[in-house]
């Protein structure tokens, strides 16, 4: 059977509204197929932003991974910069690690990280 991405976004888009973790998956996907266009990509942006602001778990880095990507809707380098660079200002030190479960940005950004991976030319090295 052949994979429906933009079915599966339409779908998974219904549930972000009580679940955050359909939120991160949506914002995945997004990202992963910049071809797709959606319906009121504001409303997604804006979710996205305040999950981001909420500090949800691993809301920020979606965001961050989102602006970074080459989505005709939602692409923002400026944007995903600033947030990177945010994120990797709020780096906590080793000795005091956040409880399972929440994303540390020193982690996720470090360069050995899928995110900084895929965008080094834009998130400062630590």
């Amino acid at each position: 059977m052949p994979r429906d991405v933009k079915e599966a976004v339409h779908l998974i888009r219904t549930d972000t509204i009580w679940s955050h973790e359909s939120r991160l998956q949506l914002m995945g996907l997004l990202a992963a197929n910049p071809d797709l266009q959606i319906e009121y990509p504001g409303g997604v942006l804006y979710d996205a932003t305040e999950a981001a602001e909420l500090g949800e778990p691993g809301a920020l880095l979606a965001l961050i991974d989102l602006k970074l990507s080459k989505s005709t809707q939602f692409a923002d380098r400026a944007g995903g910069c600033a947030l990177a660079e945010r994120a990797a200002s709020q780096r906590a030190p080793r000795s005091a690690r956040k409880p399972a479960g929440h994303t540390d940005a020193s982690r996720v950004l470090s360069p050995d990280s899928r995110l900084f991976a895929q965008h080094s030319d834009v998130i400062p090295a630590p």
